[in-house]
Formats: C-alpha cells, sequence, structure tokens
C-alpha cells in the first residue's frame, strides 16, 4: 500500500459509434498527476462528505452517518488526485450537437 503521493495518468472517454455515418462521437480527456491515500479521520470525513454533497444533496444526515459509521469500522479508504496537467479532445460530431443545443 502506498502512502507517499505516487504519478498517475488518468483517461476518463465516451466513444459511440454512428455506423450509418460511418463515423465516432467522441471525447476524452487524460489526467496526469500525483495520487495519495488520505489518512485521519478529519480527512477522510471532509473528502466523504463531500462525494455525498455532490451525489446526495437531500440526504445529508443519511451520508454523514453513513460517513462516520464506516470512519469508525475502519472501512472507509479515500484518495486524493492532484491534477498537474489535462488535456482533452472532442469529435466534431459533439460539437455540432452541443451548438445545436445552445441555438
Amino acid at each position: 500500500m502506498f502512502r507517499k503521493m505516487r504519478r498517475i495518468k488518468q483517461q476518463i472517454s465516451r466513444d459511440e459509434v454512428m455506423p450509418k455515418e460511418r463515423t465516432t462521437k467522441f471525447c476524452s480527456v487524460i489526467a496526469f498527476g500525483r495520487a495519495r491515500i488520505l489518512t485521519g479521520d478529519d480527512e477522510l470525513r471532509r473528502a466523504a462528505n463531500a462525494v455525498g454533497a455532490k451525489y446526495s444533496k437531500g440526504f445529508e444526515d443519511l451520508y454523514m452517518q453513513e460517513t462516520e459509521e464506516t470512519i469508525r469500522a475502519g472501512r472507509l479508504c479515500c484518495v486524493e488526485i492532484a491534477i498537474d496537467h489535462m488535456t482533452g479532445k472532442i469529435g466534431r460530431e459533439i460539437l455540432l450537437e452541443r451548438q445545436r443545443g445552445k441555438g
């Protein structure tokens, strides 16, 4: 198990084949940075509650209680990713969709 910051590369992409048009809708992001495992109850609580606030809005009591229970049981592990550099690309088809949606 690592505790120090380790260099990482993470890729997130979307690729949808469009057979009739003989092309694909794609977008891709590649992030380079460092990752470390969070230690200490305060760091874990802050990270888990930030995720809860983003994805479980309106259920604060539930996710905060679950955070406390998993910390107490020693079952919570969170990884912090510090992004140094990020690059991305997007296909023409998705760009056109977005432009039409804004128009």
